[in-house]
């Protein structure tokens, strides 16, 4: 009885999440409505509104003051990295003349190799979940994902090779292999995110395929106007898996999504939902305030009526009418 108390008490992550939503909600699952707009609670919005234009920026000035704060880091032109060379003017500490054409090939490869790396990990990620909630139509088998991910580690051990075949080290952090990095990091993130579906996942890895095709597209041009040749083949080779990828990835996701898609159908009567607009006329003002002790002096005026007005909304369109009198009868 014990350990059957425990188990019960026992939740894993999705559903504590869900549990602590419905807490505040009342809502679960695929119930749970998006209010992150603020038309789900105009008032609310107002009040943001309010309390922004209360509350000016901290640090004074705008994107100009910004810009010339940055100004004297970029006269600076202190790079990312530095180029790599081959490992022996690097255990020399001399650069030769004429070998920067080296580098920037290196660099390149350094380039390709880290994106390749991303690739594996983002399709690790895809085929882990798939085979966690199941193939779905029109999506992906784990088989053809699984052959993407031989082809893209046969890529990496590929680029490794290079490298080390012009004398360079593959393990070297190069400039372009460091922007690649911090640029392919989100998509890495999207995957492996347990709430994304498999549709968003493709999406990300959609993003990631056109780069790379454009980046092999790129180092196949750079190796033919340095002349390295025997480079030309396999990356042809890889130019061509690279296309096979992107076509793949490009059908899953379109039919995922069209998959979804069905004819909206029109109002019976015709006429569309209003949507609840926030007057930021209303909240450009900030609520009146009483303050204690005071008073008006001086005889009252007779045979005038008050003329506040206040913003009303009418069918989307602001209007105005005088405030309601009180006159205390029932």
């Amino acid at each position: 009885m014990i350990m059957a108390k425990k188990n019960t008490n026992r939740m894993n992550g999705a559903e504590a999440y869900d549990t602590a939503f419905a807490g505040v909600t009342g809502e679960t699952g695929a119930g749970m409505m998006n209010r992150s707009g603020t038309s789900t609670s105009p008032e609310d919005a107002l009040d943001v509104i309010r309390e922004a234009q209360r509350t000016p920026p901290s640090p004074k000035g705008d994107a100009r003051q910004l810009a010339e704060y940055r100004k004297p880091y970029l006269e600076q032109r202190i790079p990312i990295g530095s180029r790599p060379v081959a490992i022996d003017q690097a255990r020399t500490g001399r650069a030769e003349e004429g070998n920067t054409s080296v580098s920037l090939l290196l660099d390149k490869l350094g380039e390709r190799l880290a994106f390749e790396r991303q690739g594996v990990r983002l399709y690790e990620s895809l085929i882990g979940k798939i085979k966690a909630i199941g193939e779905e139509p029109g999506g992906p088998a784990i088989d053809e994902l699984e052959h993407i991910l031989d082809e893209e580690r046969a890529h990496f051990r590929f680029l490794s090779e290079a490298i080390v075949g012009i004398g360079g080290d593959p393990t070297v952090q190069t400039p372009c292999a460091n922007i690649a990095g911090i640029l392919s990091q989100g998509l890495v993130q999207v995957v492996a995110d347990p709430r994304t579906t498999v549709p968003q996942c493709l999406e990300a890895i959609l993003n990631a395929e056109l780069a790379d095709n454009d980046g092999w597209n790129l180092l196949q041009a750079l190796v033919a106007t340095l002349g390295v040749g025997d480079l030309g083949d396999r990356i042809e080779e890889a130019k061509e898996h690279e296309q096979d990828h992107l076509e793949m990835v490009r059908s899953w996701q379109a039919a995922m999504v069209m998959g979804n898609a069905a004819p909206i159908k029109p109002n019976p009567e015709g006429k569309q939902g209003r949507s609840q607009r926030v007057s930021t006329k209303s909240a450009s003002k900030p609520p009146s305030r009483t303050v204690a002790g005071s008073s008006r002096s001086g005889p009252a005026k007779t045979g005038t009526r008050s003329k506040a007005k206040e913003q009303v909304e009418v069918k989307g369109k602001v209007a105005s009418r005088p405030l309601a009198r009180k006159t205390g009868r029932k």
